[in-house]
């Protein structure tokens, strides 16, 4: 390993990752092999490589599809993504699908969730049916 090696190495790390900053603002979208970390607001769609961490201060509206996602802040659109992260301040509205979904005490997740290749189908349609049919019986006393 020569001395240009470690240089190499260095300058992989810090350009494979991409900071939006606290008080930063973008509307558009963002495209990256690397990681993101959001701490501004962004409005948009993000395709990330690795990890999209949304940080305490951070808000995503849009839409996202990365390998990891962890939320701290705030994202309101659709996830997808290998690993979803909900932190204990962490707010996710919308929706999402996830092969592994984690929730902290306190995270919040409000929308709906699908695990990637699920076939399940909610039987509650079909419940609901059936008590509307029962309601619809009239029983002369």
């Amino acid at each position: 390993m020569g001395i240009f090696d470690k240089t190499d190495q260095k300058t992989k790390q810090l350009t494979s990752s991409t900071v939006i900053a606290d008080g930063v603002v973008i509307i558009g979208d963002i495209e990256s092999s690397g990681s993101v970390f959001i701490n501004g607001k962004f409005e948009g769609r993000a395709i990330v490589g690795e990890t999209l961490t949304i940080g305490q201060k951070g808000h995503f509206i849009g839409d996202i599809t990365c390998k990891n996602l962890i939320v701290n802040g705030l994202v309101d659109g659709i996830a997808n993504a290998q690993d979803i992260s909900i932190l204990r301040i962490g707010k996710i509205y919308g929706n999402i699908q996830y092969d592994n979904l984690e929730i902290d005490k306190n995270g919040t997740f409000e929308g709906q969730g699908r695990k990637n290749n699920s076939n399940f189908e909610s039987k509650y349609k079909s419940i609901a049916y059936t008590q509307k049919k029962l309601d619809d019986i009239v029983i002369d006393t």
